[in-house]
């Protein structure tokens, strides 16, 4: 067993090991044959981000983070494209909120589906929007091109998105 500072952790692994969100203490990394978590701070203009997500895919390790001003209700999300082999932030994209996110084609997907749309974001950081056809509805996964996304509403009803190309 590894101990970790937070209770709640979302955690991915990848052959550089096992990443960790750690909230307002950033993300750790537990390097393959070690025993103890190495932590860092995730800071936005001198102030800690607090981390609530960590996946990998397409190289990268993409940790998703709650901006300071999200305390006031603004709902910003804060992507931070972590190179595994360094461990060192490559690249910051910022966005108004989402609430789910999947790794697919190369690139982060992120849900704001009460709002209608998705957002996809590149490995060199080009953000686009897209706009769904409906409402009420968290990102579930991604195959063949698509992104499959689970509506709240009942009955229940599984979306397919078609994934653009690129």
């Amino acid at each position: 067993m590894v101990p970790t500072p937070s209770e709640d952790n979302s955690t991915t692994t990848d052959r550089y090991g096992t990443w960790v969100a750690e909230d307002l203490d950033g993300i750790g990394l537990l390097a393959p044959h070690t025993t103890r978590l190495r932590i860092r701070a995730i800071e936005q203009a001198g102030q800690p981000l607090a981390v609530y997500r960590v996946i990998s895919g397409g190289g990268l390790v993409w940790a998703l983070a709650a901006a300071p001003s999200a305390t006031n209700g603004s709902g910003e999300t804060t992507v931070s494209m972590i190179d595994p082999r360094t461990d060192r932030i490559i690249r910051r994209v910022q966005v108004s909120e989402a609430d789910g996110a999947l790794v697919a084609r190369g690139a982060l997907y992120l849900g704001a589906l009460d709002h209608g749309h998705i957002y996809r974001v590149t490995r060199g950081g080009a953000l686009q929007t897209f706009n769904t056809p409906h409402r009420r509805a968290a990102l579930a996964t991604a195959s063949s091109g698509v992104i499959w996304a689970a509506t709240s509403t009942k009955p229940g009803r599984l979306l397919s998105l078609k994934l653009p190309l690129g």
